[in-house]
């Protein structure tokens, strides 16, 4: 088990990250979050089991949806401004593929955006609408490039708006 002590006096100012089988317990009073580990079998503790002192009520200020989070496995795969980089696994994942990258650039673009059920085809050539990203894939590797003609086109198209 490890204690945490609180490091502000306003509630949600600390966090605690919980990996699976992990369960956190916040005590008003002192102050401190336990986090322990859980066992998958174990009974949920009953309500009437806890002394009455120890039920407290939290406040939650940030509520964060968690679909932007776990949607990578479900039909309809939502994401936030979410780096190329860190998408990459999921779609390797999803679309069971290895993916590299030839330019280190693409990494830091940021993507927001629903998906539905597309073909990895078609979620590359939607990531194309608005990076320069060319790809190609060779059985189960796909390689991710800065594609020069579609950068230009991009650049060019910026310019007219101007």
């Amino acid at each position: 088990m490890t204690s945490l002590k609180s490091g502000s006096s306003r509630l949600g100012q600390s966090s605690v990250i919980l990996k699976p089988n992990q369960k956190a317990l916040f005590y008003k009073t002192e102050g401190n979050i336990a986090v322990n580990e859980t066992n998958i079998a174990e009974k949920p503790i009953e309500r009437e089991a806890i002394a009455p002192q120890k039920l407290i009520p939290v406040k939650v200020l940030n509520v964060t949806d968690t679909k932007i989070y776990t949607s990578w496995k479900d039909a309809r795969w939502i994401f936030k401004n979410e780096k190329l980089v860190d998408l990459v696994p999921k779609i390797e994942r999803r679309y069971d593929v290895n993916i590299t990258f030839r330019d280190t650039v693409l990494k830091s673009y940021a993507f927001t955006g629903t998906l539905m059920e597309e073909s990895l085809e078609q979620v590359l050539k939607a990531l194309q609408l608005s990076a320069p990203i060319g790809f190609e894939i060779k059985e189960k590797n796909l390689i991710l490039f800065e594609d020069r003609t579609i950068e230009s086109r991009y650049l060019s198209t910026f310019k007219k708006r101007k």
